[in-house]
């Protein structure tokens, strides 16, 4: 049986443009419905778990991480940065 899949050098563009045949309610990969949760087959949070005796030496870096400028750089990467008011109840844990 020959490879689904021969050759993984794919061109990204090209993926990009296409579509998938409208089921009814097809929802189409884009940030905001990435974000809001309704677009989720390929979409997954990314923790940051922290050991709690460890707090004063990681407090910096995930305060970073949910700045605005921290959001920016996820975005910047690839990623989909937090809702605002998800972004906000994690800011109130940090604490």
């Amino acid at each position: 049986m020959p490879p689904i899949v021969s050759d993984l050098s794919v061109d990204r563009a090209l993926i990009a443009t296409l579509g998938v045949q409208d089921a009814g309610n097809a929802v189409t990969p884009e940030t905001s419905t990435v974000a809001d949760g309704s677009y989720a087959p390929l979409s997954r949070f990314i923790y940051m778990n922290v050991n709690n005796n460890d707090w004063d030496l990681v407090r910096d870096f995930i305060t970073y991480g949910y700045s605005d400028e921290g959001m920016d750089h996820v975005s910047d990467v690839g990623y989909v940065a937090l809702p605002a008011t998800m972004n906000a109840e994690m800011v109130s844990r940090i604490g």
